[in-house]
């Protein structure tokens, strides 16, 4: 059993590489959507073969339901509204 260290780090690496093969079963090559977006374990490909890649979104709902940029916003203000 791998707990830690460098052979945990190998294990996950190679698990993610086999996964990534993988073809997303809710892009179904470019017929759905995926909710995990670029974030998705899995591979998107398209009908061609090719890889898609989701584009990315600066602008976000706030809690009053306007749009704002968040591209200034840092991992630290983004975990700061989190009551932990």
């Amino acid at each position: 059993m791998i707990k830690c260290g460098p052979e945990k780090d190998d294990l996950i690496n190679e698990y993610k590489s086999v996964i990534k093969e993988i073809p997303c079963k809710h892009f179904n090559k470019g017929k759905g959507a995926c909710p995990f977006m670029n974030s998705c374990f899995y591979a998107h490909y398209l009908p061609d073969g090719s890889t898609y890649q989701y584009p990315w979104k600066d602008n976000k709902i706030n809690e009053f339901g306007e749009w704002e940029d968040d591209r200034d916003m840092t991992l630290a203000d983004r975990f700061g509204n989190l009551n932990i």
